[in-house]
C-alpha cells in the first residue's frame, strides 16, 4: 500500500508546479507571436475554461474513489464500468508524460549548460532524470520535500519579477493589442490551454495524500485559481514592460522584459526557469509511475508494475520503466514523436473526464450519491456539455495535429490491453482448474477404498 506522505504544501507544489512550471517562460513567448499583447487576456479568458475542466476532479475526488491513484483512468473506468475506455485515454496520456519528461530534461540541460559550458545538454538531462528518479525511488516524502523547496524558490522568483514589473507597465506597449487580429488571438488559445494543463498530476498522487476526499477538492480549486493569477500577472508585466516588436525579436521575451525594470532581471528569470523545469520534471517522474501502478492493480498490464519496494514503499519497477524510456527518448531524439500528439492527447483526456462527470448521475447512481456537494444533475450536465464543446473547439484549433500518429498509439494501446486481458483470463482459468483439482483430486481415498473392497 502506498504511503500517504505528501503534505498540503507538496500537493500545491505538485499542482501549481505542473500547471505553471516551464509553461510560464515558454508558452508566453510562443503564444505571444500570435496573440501579441493580448496574451494576458487570452490567459484570463481560459481561466474559467480551466476551472470547468478541473471540475470533474473536484467531483470525483470527493467520493470513495478519490483516494485512489490513476486520475482520469479511475474516474472514467469506474463511472462507465469500462476499463478499456479509461485505459485507452490514459495510455495516450502516459506516453505524453514520457515525452514531456524527456523534453523538459533536455531544456533544463540547456539552461544548466550555461553554468557548465561545453557539456552536451543530453548528458545534463540524463543526470537530471537519474537524480529525480533517485528522489522518487527512496520515498514519496523526499519527493514532497524536494518539490516543496523548488516550488518556494519558483514562487519567490515570480514575486521578484511581478512585483517591480507592475510599476513598470506602460499602457502604450499594449498597442496594437491584437497585432494579428482575432485569428491570431484564437490561434494562441490551444497553446495557452496546454500550458494550463497538468492538474491531472495531482490526481495521480491521491493514494499518497492524507484525507484526499477532504483535501484534494480544495487544493484543485485553489491551485487552479492561483495558477491562472500567476499566468495573467506575468504575461501582463511582460507585454506591458517592453514593446511587442522588441519582445518578439528574442526567444526569451520574459527575460527580455525583465531587463527593462530589474537590474538582475535575466538572473531572476534564469533561476525561475530552472526551478520551473525541475519542479515539472520531478512531478513528471512521479505521475506516469502511479498511472502504471493503477493499470497494473487492475490487471491491465503486467502485475509486476504494481509491486512496491520493500524498503521504500514506492512502485520501483514502474519508476525504472519510465526513467529508462525517458533516457532513451533523450538520446535517440525521438521525443518529438510523442510531443507532437501531447496537446491532442491531453485535450482528449479532459473531454473524456468531463463526459464521465456529465454521465455520472445517470450511469453510476451509487457513486453519484457519494458526492457531498448539493449540485443538481441538470447543472452538472450543462457544465459538462459546455466544457466539452469548448474543448472540442480548442482541439480543432490545434496547430499541425498528428491524428495518424495518435491513432497508431491508440492501436498499440488496444493491442496491449487485449493481450493482457487474454493473459489475465488465462491465468484465472488455470487457477480455477488447479483449485478444483485440490478439492477433487484424482484417485481419491474413497475411490481407493472402494477398489480394495472389490
Amino acid at each position: 500500500m502506498l504511503k500517504r506522505d505528501i503534505s498540503k504544501l507538496g500537493s500545491y507544489a505538485t499542482l501549481i508546479g505542473m500547471m505553471v512550471g516551464a509553461g510560464i517562460f515558454v508558452a508566453i513567448g510562443e503564444a505571444g507571436r500570435d496573440a501579441g499583447p493580448s496574451t494576458w487576456m487570452a490567459y484570463l479568458f481560459l481561466g474559467p475554461v480551466t476551472l470547468l475542466a478541473a471540475l470533474p476532479y473536484i467531483i470525483f475526488h470527493s467520493t470513495s474513489i478519490g483516494g485512489m491513484p490513476g486520475g482520469a483512468y479511475v474516474h472514467i473506468s469506474r463511472t462507465f464500468k469500462s476499463p478499456f475506455l479509461g485505459f485507452i485515454v490514459m495510455w495516450l496520456t502516459w506516453v505524453t508524460y514520457l515525452g514531456v519528461l524527456a523534453t523538459l530534461a533536455v531544456a533544463a540541460g540547456r539552461y544548466l549548460g550555461v553554468f557548465v559550458g561545453g557539456v552536451d545538454p543530453r548528458i545534463i538531462a540524463t543526470i537530471c532524470l537519474i537524480f529525480f528518479f533517485a528522489i522518487n525511488i527512496i520515498g514519496v516524502k523526499y519527493f514532497d520535500r524536494m518539490q516543496s523547496i523548488m516550488f518556494i524558490v519558483l514562487m519567490l522568483s515570480i514575486v521578484a519579477l511581478v512585483g517591480p514589473g507592475l510599476f513598470s507597465v506602460d499602457t502604450a506597449n499594449f498597442t496594437p493589442f491584437m497585432p494579428n487580429g482575432w485569428s491570431g488571438f484564437m490561434s494562441a488559445l490551444p497553446i495557452l490551454f496546454f500550458a494550463y494543463c497538468g492538474f491531472d498530476a495531482l490526481a495521480q498522487t491521491a493514494g499518497e495524500v492524507p484525507n484526499p476526499q477532504r483535501e484534494l477538492p480544495k487544493i484543485f480549486l485553489r491551485g487552479v485559481l492561483i495558477s491562472v493569477a500567476l499566468y495573467v500577472a506575468i504575461s501582463f508585466v511582460t507585454f506591458g514592460a517592453a514593446p511587442y516588436a522588441q519582445l518578439m525579436a528574442t526567444k526569451a521575451p520574459v527575460a527580455n522584459a525583465a531587463k527593462m525594470f530589474l537590474p538582475f532581471g535575466s538572473h531572476v528569470v534564469a533561476i525561475g526557469a530552472i526551478m520551473a523545469f525541475l519542479t515539472t520534471i520531478n512531478a513528471s517522474m512521479l505521475v506516469p509511475s502511479r498511472l502504471l501502478f493503477a493499470f497494473a492493480e487492475d490487471k491491465l498490464i503486467p502485475p509486476s508494475l504494481a509491486k512496491l519496494n520493500d524498503r521504500f514503499n514506492t512502485p520501483h519497477i514502474s519508476l525504472i520503466v519510465n526513467v529508462v524510456l525517458a533516457v532513451l527518448l533523450v538520446w535517440t531524439k525521438t521525443v518529438g514523436m510523442l510531443i507532437s500528439i501531447a496537446m491532442q492527447a491531453t485535450i482528449l483526456m479532459y473531454i473524456m473526464e468531463c463526459a464521465a462527470m456529465t454521465a455520472l448521475p445517470y450511469v453510476n447512481k451509487q457513486l453519484w450519491s457519494e458526492v457531498p456537494y448539493k449540485i443538481k444533475p441538470k447543472w452538472l450536465t450543462l457544465a459538462g456539455c459546455l466544457t466539452i464543446a469548448i474543448l472540442v473547439l480548442l482541439y480543432f484549433r490545434i496547430p499541425e495535429p498528428h491524428t495518424g500518429l495518435l491513432l497508431a498509439w491508440m492501436a498499440i494501446g488496444a493491442v496491449i490491453f487485449a493481450y493482457e486481458r487474454f493473459m489475465y483470463n488465462r491465468r484465472a482459468v488455470t487457477e480455477f482448474v488447479e483449485s478444483v483439482g485440490d478439492v477433487f483430486p484424482s484417485g481419491s481415498d474413497d475411490e481407493a477404498a472402494s477398489g480394495d473392497q472389490a
